[in-house]
């Protein structure tokens, strides 16, 4: 067990420093670890952040507590730009306001002069680097010793600790505490501080503080680690345990034989409190601490009227009234819950760092610490069960996975400070919350089967009225809501935020809830969830965006209950198109496309042609986006046969099913397919809706795009125009489908060549699309890639180079090497190549392009004949012949397949090709004439 600092608090040490020179830093902390066991300094550096912290945030947040910071100072520190102009610009601003020592370690020979911390004094004392003495070791003594004197300046400084007159800090006189230190302890840092502070913010009176919180989330190995850290400040402190299996009444009135007053021994044990309240009423500096409290409201009955002195008070509820300050326990965050785990298993001494644990177990630590949400009583279980049958962590979590209720129900036969499984206490919990009101807990027990955190409370009311009539109350009158969200909140089994108007639970409890379930039991209230949200969740159109997203965790656990389950009910299914179409919406493809087919599986399609046909369009459009053509062509054949077997043939529904199916074939380039489809549809829709809804106008906006495929320009830019000015009148200024029309429109100023009527389009366009979908977008990337094209055309290729690879990069990430819009970047790049006369590389990428495409469309529409043949010419300039009579080649052969052995395009690259031949024999005769 480490000393207790004489300063009352333990000072935080940051070490930056750059990577290279980490061996020296482990040489250092090695020899501050003598500080760091008298209770002098904890150190901290970022070798101690695990996988899943956020790096930076982690630093920041450390650096920002610290109390000394060490720069070790070597070239590399120099040459990093984080450790430089981050780490030590934020260290020396801190020490600018007195917040911070910041101490410059010269570890090896580096340039000093007008660095900006010329001005503080540098160690090693000599001035001499580390690295550049003949002993390390005493170099790094001298060091030690120096800080320890810098140690005991800052505690000359700090304020004392309040004691009484006549009185020096020492130990408690008065000692009634029953557990020794937790040796296993960490962290919970600022938890700790925020209670000494509110304690000693007032100088006068009974201050009250309550730890609350989740059962098992460390509430009294917080309190305890206070009561050691704090001994100093307190002349007398008293523990009083107030579990159900203690008794309240008769631990206190220990405290008069403890104290020997003068009514220990009274028979009415009302008398013996009085006579101890008194006593705390003509004493200050004490500390008394009630822990484990059912019930906040009988403290009161113990609580002195007068006096000075702290009472701190450990319980589950959550509202403390005017009796307490609460100070609510989170569980502890990922990092402190893989450290705890590993001490606690006795894989990691506490005088060595995180680092020094092989990295599987590290890994398997963090994943545990995540698992269990970062729950103290659980990461205890799991590291006592791992000390015990001395296996791997990452043994442990493959057993986990199967036998997690036996798991969270063993507590072994070390655990004595709470005894109780993790399965065990908050089962009890939930018999006490039945006791209380059944309805709150059956509102928990659907809340096992969504996910944890911010559940809307509006679905918790919809589910509500899926339960037996006489728990349905909490559905219609927020009155009894309140009351049973009040009840979950008192054991801490739920938090509740009222500014989002969602509650979270942790997901222990949810397991255990759900162990503590039948098989039925658990499919009942499963089914329930699932219609829940079939029913609730919305139909994915713009405006029911931010509803979707508060709603799209929950559906996404819903759609595993259903699969686990194999529900096969409508709501089931509509849940699954629901989803989709949402997904589909915010350019998800693949996971919509997943849900469309789930769908399509679970339905009967003679029962429900119409839905079946619905799911089928929308799982077509979803294949059209993903460039599977014949898999969306199929889809949509079948939608329409639905729809025809079913409706008029003038239904509006067909229509629409006409267009998509007609963009199957536009994307193909099979334009004479595509053209009719449109007319058709456009037909239904003006007779049926009128000539400016905004489906017809959506089919009339297609007919300009197929109008530019066939390079008619002039015909789609009165057709683009007339779109756009609908849509600006109907939907604003600034729609995605005002959007889509200025962006149709600037290609067509593109293809036209008028630049400066096209770049104001595109950017409208794109800062439409930024601000709605954001920046990764398909529509974003759609008008980033026409700016990328405007400033090629403009010279400006630096720009366009850097648009184009963002995009490449985006559409590669998402949708994989082989999407289709792929090849047509690729060309733009390979063109930026040919002005820059490197022919090699863009015919690479012209080539990568020509396999994309080849295997999933046609070639007309992104030139990449134009783009061949520009290269074959750049070849022939460079005398490259060989390669350039290879392309000219390819181009007679791709359109030859493409276009057919007769067509004029063939015979003109056939003409191309000899002109090439005979230039190229006339290169030779003049280098032979030449040569002779």
């Amino acid at each position: 067990m480490s000393a207790t600092s004489h300063l009352g608090k333990v000072l935080k040490i940051f070490y930056s420093y750059a990577r290279p020179d980490k061996k020296l830093r482990d040489e250092l902390a090695k020899h501050l670890s003598g500080l760091q066991r008298q209770g002098l300094i904890a150190g901290w550096y970022d070798g101690e952040i695990i996988a899943g912290s956020e790096r930076d945030t982690e630093l920041k947040k450390y650096l920002k507590l610290s109390d000394i910071i060490l720069l070790l100072i070597s070239p590399d520190f120099v040459a990093s730009d984080y450790c430089y102009c981050t780490e030590m610009d934020q260290a020396l601003e801190r020490h600018k306001r007195g917040e911070a020592y910041v101490i410059p370690i010269l570890l090896r020979p580096t340039a000093l002069k007008g660095l900006p911390f010329a001005f503080l004094q540098l160690l090693p004392p000599n001035g001499k680097p580390v690295t550049r003495s003949k002993d390390k070791d005493a170099a790094f003594l001298k060091i030690t010793e120096a800080l320890r004197n810098v140690i005991d300046e800052i505690g000359a400084k700090l304020p004392s600790e309040p004691a009484p007159p006549g009185r020096t800090q020492a130990a408690s006189s008065y000692w009634k505490v029953p557990y020794p230190r937790n040796d296993f302890f960490i962290g919970r840092d600022s938890v700790l501080e925020q209670l000494h502070t509110t304690f000693l913010a007032r100088k006068t009176g009974v201050v009250v503080q309550t730890l609350n919180g989740l059962g098992g989330i460390g509430k009294t190995q917080i309190a305890l680690e206070y009561v050691y850290r704090y001994t100093q400040t307190y002349q007398a402190i008293f523990w009083v345990a107030a579990d159900p299996q203690g008794d309240l009444l008769a631990d206190f009135v220990s405290i008069a034989q403890f104290l020997q007053l003068p009514e220990k021994d009274e028979p009415d044990q009302g008398i013996i409190v009085e006579a101890i309240k008194q006593w705390f009423q003509q004493h200050e500096g004490w500390l008394l601490l009630f822990d484990n409290v059912e019930d906040i409201t009988a403290v009161n009955a113990f609580r002195p009227s007068a006096g000075q002195g702290h009472i701190l008070i450990t319980t589950r509820a959550q509202a403390t009234g005017t009796i307490a300050t609460p100070c609510e326990v989170e569980p502890m965050d990922l990092q402190e819950g893989a450290q705890f785990l590993l001490r606690r298993a006795k894989r990691l001494p506490a005088d060595l760092p995180l680092e020094q644990v092989e990295n599987q177990e590290r890994i398997a630590a963090g994943e545990i610490s995540q698992l269990f949400g970062g729950h103290p009583l659980a990461l205890d279980q799991a590291g006592a069960y791992v000390e015990e049958t001395g296996q791997h962590l990452a043994d442990y979590l493959d057993l986990y996975q199967h036998r997690h209720a036996a798991l969270l129900s063993h507590r072994g036969d070390t655990s004595t400070d709470h005894p109780e499984s993790v399965m065990m206490t908050f089962s009890l919990a939930l018999e006490s919350v039945e006791r209380t009101r059944s309805d709150a807990a059956e509102l928990l027990r659907f809340c096992a089967f969504l996910h944890p955190d911010a559940l809307p409370e509006e679905l918790l009311t919809a589910g509500a009225l899926s339960f037996e009539p006489r728990h349905q109350r909490i559905a219609h009158d927020p009155f009894e809501l309140n009351a049973a969200l009040s009840v979950l909140r008192k054991y801490s089994l739920i938090k509740r935020n009222p500014a989002t108007k969602t509650v979270s639970v942790h997901r222990l409890v949810q397991e255990v809830l759900k162990n503590s379930m039948e098989q039925e039991q658990q499919r009942q209230r499963a089914e329930s969830v699932v219609r829940t949200l079939g029913r609730a969740f919305p139909d994915g159109e713009p405006a029911s965006w931010p509803i979707c997203q508060r709603y799209l965790p929950h559906a996404r656990i819903g759609i595993q209950l259903l699969e686990f389950w194999q529900m096969r009910f409508v709501e089931a299914v509509q849940l699954l198109n629901r989803v989709g179409y949402y997904l589909y919406k915010r350019a998800e493809y693949v996971e919509a496309q997943l849900h469309f087919e789930h769908a399509l599986k679970l339905l009967a399609e003679e029962e429900e042609p119409l839905l079946t046909a619905q799911i089928l369009s929308n799982l077509g459009v979803v294949q059209l986006l993903l460039a599977h053509y014949p898999q969306a062509e199929l889809s949509l054949k079948r939608a329409l046969r639905l729809r025809e077997q079913q409706l008029e043939p003038t239904h509006v529904e067909l229509a629409q099913n006409l267009n998509e199916l007609a963009g199957v074939y536009h994307n193909q380039g099979q334009l004479s397919r595509a053209e009719p489809l449109y007319q058709q549809a456009l037909t239904i829709q003006e007779q049926a809706l009128g000539m400016e809804d905004p489906a017809t106008v959506r089919t009339l906006s297609n007919l300009a795009l197929l109008n530019y495929s066939q390079k008619k320009y002039a015909e789609a830019e009165v057709v683009n125009k007339r779109v756009l000015a609908i849509r600006e009148k109907q939907l604003g200024a600034k729609h995605v489908d005002t959007g889509r029309s200025l962006l149709n429109l600037a290609y067509v100023y593109y293809r036209q060549q008028r630049y400066t009527e096209a770049d104001p389009l595109f950017r409208r366009a794109l800062a439409i699309y930024q601000e709605a979908y954001g920046p990764e977008h398909p529509q974003t990337m759609i008008a980033l890639n026409g700016l990328g094209l405007l400033y090629t055309a403009l010279k400006r290729y630096d720009e366009a180079e850097s648009l184009f690879q963002q995009i490449l990069t985006r559409w590669e990430e998402a949708y994989g090497p082989q999407y289709p819009r792929i090849a047509g970047v690729l060309n733009a790049q390979a063109t930026i190549s040919l002005h820059k006369e490197l022919p090699d590389e863009a015919e690479s990428l012209l080539r990568r392009a020509l396999q994309i495409w080849e295997q999933k469309s046609w070639l007309e529409e992104l030139d990449f004949i134009a783009s061949f043949k520009q290269t074959a010419r750049v070849y022939e300039r460079q005398e490259k012949y060989v390669q350039a009579e290879a392309l000219y080649k390819l181009v007679i052969t791709l359109l030859q397949r493409d276009r057919g052995e007769a067509h004029q395009e063939v015979a003109t690259a056939q003409e191309e090709y000899t002109s090439f031949l005979h230039r190229r024999r006339g290169n030779s005769t003049n280098e032979d004439s030449n040569t002779g």
